[in-house]
Order: C-alpha cells, then sequence, then structure tokens
C-alpha cells in the first residue's frame, strides 16, 4: 500500500499550508452527486466519512453493491471517476484497486496544481 501522507507532503500539501477540510467537504458532495445517482449502489446503506486527521484516507467511503456484483460496482467507480470525480489535470494520480470476490478496496491519491485529496472506498 502507498504512504499518501508522504506523497502529499512531498508535493508540498500539509496541514499547515493546505485547508484539506473544504476539499473533503467538496469531495463528499461531489461523490455523492457522482456515485448515488443512477447507481449501482445502495444509497440506504452506504455510508462516508469525513477522517479528518488521516491523510492516507482523508475521507472513507463504504459502499454496498446493490446486486452484490463487486466487480460491476468497481466498473461503475471506475467509469464515474474517470467520467465526473478526478481533477482533469492531475499532476499525480495513484488508484490502488484491491479486489476479492466478495469486495473491493480501491484507495485513491489525487493531487493538481492546487488541490489535493486521498479517498478510500470499500465496496461489499
Amino acid at each position: 500500500m502507498y504512504d499518501f501522507h508522504s506523497i502529499l507532503t512531498a508535493h508540498g500539501f500539509n496541514r499547515e499550508s493546505y485547508d484539506f477540510e473544504s476539499t473533503i467537504v467538496g469531495f463528499d458532495y461531489d461523490i455523492h452527486s457522482a456515485l448515488f445517482a443512477k447507481t449501482v449502489f445502495d444509497i440506504d446503506q452506504s455510508r462516508m466519512y469525513r477522517q479528518w486527521d488521516n491523510l492516507n484516507a482523508l475521507l472513507r467511503c463504504e459502499l454496498v453493491a446493490c446486486n452484490g456484483d463487486v466487480q460491476a460496482a468497481v466498473r461503475f467507480f471506475h467509469h464515474r471517476w474517470i467520467t465526473e470525480l478526478r481533477y482533469q489535470n492531475p499532476v499525480r494520480e495513484i488508484i490502488d484497486v484491491q479486489q476479492r470476490d466478495q469486495s473491493a478496496s480501491i484507495h485513491v491519491l489525487t493531487i493538481s496544481k492546487h488541490n489535493a485529496m486521498t479517498l478510500l472506498f470499500n465496496i461489499t
């Protein structure tokens, strides 16, 4: 697994110089719009957690696939990430997918010229 905290710091993003809280709130809103509209996820069972003190995963999303098809849920996530969520001109982007039969974890680091975010999506 990647050390996103160190990568953020190496790109100049730390608590003293960057407002992570505003970025967390913005991504929370964007994820709701992108992943919960015409979705493969059960909106009532899925949860999002703002992790203010965890630079490795500032936003954690526990997503429940409606039909239990984790592979289809990962494909849906990836499509929505590319079309709606990712920065247009990322300086650095890492998407680490760990997929198993009944679950998947997607750990994301995204950095643009002026913004940065880390996210963890757990799909069951």
